[in-house]
């Protein structure tokens, strides 16, 4: 008897866990809890690749030099830029045309310089375009690149 006792408690502790996970399962993919991608788009709204001022300022502190972004100013970040834009379409998008121009930015300065030559271009903010047009999957592949970038030399 005492050892039917101790299996029920067991089933029910069993019970319970497996409901507790089945739950936050379900309030996750309902969007009553955030998923993991979310988390990390969260994240990254903070970091200073994405935001469009971080080049100017990372020159003003003299952490990087003009001619790191004057040189390939007037032709790389502009083709960037327009081949990001035109990666989206009504139905689908060009997701490994996206990644692989994201594999051209070797680090967070550069990042924020080309945020600010997209919003120049398209007067849309990068990383909400990005956000509305991809899929939370594809977004979070983007981010898990460009949060391993160096904030201002790229790692030779």
């Amino acid at each position: 008897m005492p050892n039917e006792d101790k299996a029920l408690q067991y089933g029910k502790f069993i019970l319970l866990g497996v409901g507790t996970f089945l739950l936050y399962k379900a309030f996750t993919k309902i969007g009553i809890l955030p998923s993991k991608e979310e988390k990390e788009i969260e994240k990254a709204e903070l970091t200073n690749g994405w935001l469009p001022n971080f080049w100017k300022d990372s020159l003003n502190a003299k952490k990087v030099t003009k001619a790191d972004f004057t040189q390939k100013a007037s032709i790389f970040y502009p083709a960037l830029a327009k081949l990001i834009n035109s990666s989206f379409g009504f139905w689908n998008d060009k997701e490994t045309q996206i990644y692989a121009t994201f594999k051209q930015i070797k680090t967070q300065a550069s990042l924020s310089f080309l945020c600010s030559v997209y919003f120049t271009f398209f007067k849309v903010d990068l990383f909400n375009e990005l956000k509305s047009r991809l899929s939370e999957d594809e977004f979070s592949t983007i981010l898990k690149f460009t949060s391993k970038l160096p904030l201002y030399k790229a790692k030779l």
